[in-house]
């Protein structure tokens, strides 16, 4: 890896990591996902500036928790879509109504 460039190759180095056009591709970011990360990372924060890393800690790890379980709930939607549709199509959801 050269150091310079870091992950992406020389012929990258002048593109933009998001294209103007990433949003009609569906290649959005994860903004949640970045703000959890950052919420997680001023909870560590704050605890070690105020001299109480354990209850810091555990509302980290609450986050954390959540955050998984949003997940997995996300994942079993998808997978019951999935077995009433066979497909993952979103047109075909329109048969989910109730």
């Amino acid at each position: 890896m050269d150091i310079e460039h870091g992950l992406r190759g020389p012929a990258d180095r002048h593109r933009p990591l998001l294209p103007a056009d990433h949003e009609e591709h569906g290649q959005t970011p994860d903004r949640v996902e970045i703000i959890a990360k950052g919420i997680t990372l001023a909870l560590i924060a704050s605890g070690y500036a105020r001299e109480n890393i354990l209850v810091a800690q555990s509302l980290a790890i609450t986050v954390i928790v959540v955050d998984v379980a949003v997940i997995a709930t996300a994942l079993a939607i998808i997978i019951s879509i999935n077995r009433h549709t066979k497909s993952l199509d979103v047109r075909k959801l329109t048969k989910l109504k109730g």
